[in-house]
């Protein structure tokens, strides 16, 4: 075993991660349990939550069976409203929504998807967003991946208030160009620097960078346009939106360990894949033109 002090993770030395196509979720169309583009999706222990960004709404399926359960939001900047949302995240009683077109976060009971809350607005002072495509949250903040001001940016869990935030525009190590997907664990923030071609690491105590990883092309290791990521105990599984495909990592040593997919429309494939979770040995991918969500069987061997 390895044990890297700097990202306090333990992992193997050598693993190989297969991964293979389960099933697929959706159909494009605006009925119950279909999409149009659908961004992101996040899973819990009993239920899928998926942005169907142009449909403007949250459709929520079964985890065990995949059958469609619920939906909420419509078109529209009213509370509970959305406007391209895309950015997804829960914990246990709230589901936070990135409502992306409507420059602001939407919080909603997870009960029974009532609204309680939303903040942020357009512009690019502190707090304010310019199309804000991801959130995500630990026990006491919220973090927004801010797109076009190309900053991640922190808030109060409990109130909502403005903390702090990182970043700028550009390619030097902590600047971003067109920050997206990300993921926030106990001790780090890694973030998909999609236009840069990378993925960047933070110190989640005070934001500072930590090392980076990934540059521009189709060769393992290697990125076109990273939008959606997340990580689990030793791996982090990255979409690699333009050359269709999930790309795994190590998270001890962020070395390449595979890949899964191609483009296309047959199962297994993807087009223009976004948002990713993972839970337990599955993943859940957001096939964003193909208008489905994919379920993949990870296994270690």
């Amino acid at each position: 075993m390895l044990i890297n002090e700097k990202l306090d993770i333990i992992s193997p030395l050598t693993y190989i991660v297969n991964i293979s196509y389960k099933t697929s979720i959706g159909s494009q169309g605006t009925e119950d349990g279909q999409f149009n583009l659908p961004a992101n999706v996040k899973a819990d222990e009993k239920y899928i939550f998926v942005t169907d960004a142009k449909n403007n709404r949250i459709e929520v399926f079964d985890k065990l069976d995949y059958s469609f359960v619920a939906k909420f939001g419509s078109q529209g900047t009213e509370d509970g409203q959305f406007k391209f949302p895309e950015g997804i995240d829960i914990d246990e009683n709230h589901i936070f929504v990135a409502d992306s077109a409507n420059f602001r976060v939407q919080v909603f009971k997870k009960s029974d998807y009532s609204f309680v809350a939303k903040f942020g607005s357009q512009g690019t002072e502190d707090g304010q967003f310019n199309f804000p495509a991801n959130v995500r949250v630990d026990d006491s903040k919220i973090y927004v991946a801010d797109v076009v001001n190309n900053c991640i940016q922190v808030f109060d869990k409990n109130n909502f208030k403005f903390i702090s935030k990182f970043g700028s525009q550009g390619s030097e190590d902590g600047q971003f160009n067109s920050p997206q997907g990300f993921y926030v664990d106990k001790t780090h923030i890694f973030v998909a620097d999609s236009d840069n071609d990378r993925i960047q690491v933070f110190l989640k105590e005070n934001n500072s960078f930590v090392t980076k990883f990934g540059s521009i092309g189709a060769e393992d290791g290697l990125f076109n346009t990273p939008r959606g990521l997340v990580v689990d105990d030793n791996r982090i599984f990255i979409v690699d939106s333009s050359n269709q495909r999930i790309q795994v990592f190590d998270k001890n040593n962020f070395k390449f360990i595979s890949k899964f997919g191609s483009q296309g429309t047959d199962n297994g494939q993807f087009m223009y894949p976004r948002g990713i979770d993972v839970s337990k040995d599955n993943l859940f991918v957001a096939d964003v033109l193909n208008n489905r969500v994919q379920v993949l069987n990870v296994i270690n061997s």
